[in-house]
């Protein structure tokens, strides 16, 4: 959430700020529904959430808000290509920032 992002020509924008914002647009007044998909190495539960019938990992990956993996990748390609959110700037990987900032790291 307190991760910043810069654009090539120096300005620092909140981009943390605005993935959160993105999904709470999204979300406003509507149902979530999540199915569990596993666990992660640190036995945390994944899960596939959608809303509308979006799903809403994929949503913001293609927004360039989210990075992507596995079925997500294509998204993630396609975002970058066209300069989408976080691919306008240059930026640290989330786990890269969280390990960086581990007191900054909590949620606000």
């Amino acid at each position: 959430l307190q991760q910043t992002c810069s654009r090539a020509n120096g300005e620092v924008w909140a981009c943390g700020r605005a993935a959160r914002d993105l999904l709470a647009d999204l979300v406003q007044d509507l149902s979530v529904t999540c199915q569990p998909q596993g666990r992660d190495r640190y036995q945390r539960i994944l899960a596939k959430c959608k809303s509308r019938e979006i799903d809403l990992g994929g949503h913001l990956v293609q927004k360039g808000m989210a990075l992507g993996e596995f079925e997500y990748l294509a998204a993630e390609i396609a975002a970058r290509a066209s300069g989408e959110g976080i691919w306008s700037s240059t930026f640290v990987t989330p786990k890269e920032w969280r390990e960086q900032h581990p007191l900054m790291s909590e949620p606000d």
